[in-house]
């Protein structure tokens, strides 16, 4: 029952994955977990595979592409439909607000030039790893995405 509940039990598709797959992958989970661990392939990918089989390596990152999905701090970074963006803004509110952990809110005041410098370089290039960075800086880049995750601006 547990794993009928996970769709493990559906049937794969016969016809080439595509978007619309995905998107009743995302109906059915919610969310999908990121993570850049990639000993076989990206985490993200597993469940795709685990319950859709062979699918484009490209599914996902267009379906982020097209706004279908949206990455969000959602307990973990995540993969989500952009239905529920709205269900979360809340979040990014009271991010923004300075309302989230501790530690992420000190290191946003101590070190607001840099973060905002990110967020910029991302708007102009697009995504980009932290090694990439005009100015990769001295500092946890995980701290520095995360406050802008929890502000929904990544």
């Amino acid at each position: 029952m547990a794993l009928a509940a996970q769709g493990f039990a559906s049937t794969r598709p016969k016809a080439v994955v595509d978007s619309r797959h995905g998107r009743r992958l995302f109906a059915h989970l919610g969310v999908i977990q990121i993570d850049s661990v990639n000993v076989v392939t990206r985490s993200q990918e597993l469940p795709v595979f685990a319950r859709l089989g062979a699918h484009r390596r490209d599914l996902l990152p267009s379906m982020v592409a097209s706004e279908e999905l949206f990455e969000y701090w959602a307990h973990e970074a995540s993969l989500i439909p952009a239905s529920l963006h709205t269900l979360l803004r809340w979040r990014m509110d009271e991010a923004r607000a300075g309302n989230a952990w501790g530690g992420l809110v000190r290191f946003a005041n101590e070190h607001s030039g840099y973060i905002e410098a990110v967020l910029d370089e991302v708007r102009q290039r697009g995504p980009i790893a932290a090694s990439g960075l005009s100015d990769p800086g001295q500092l946890d880049f995980l701290q520095h995405v995360q406050r802008i995750f929890d502000e929904g601006e990544f």
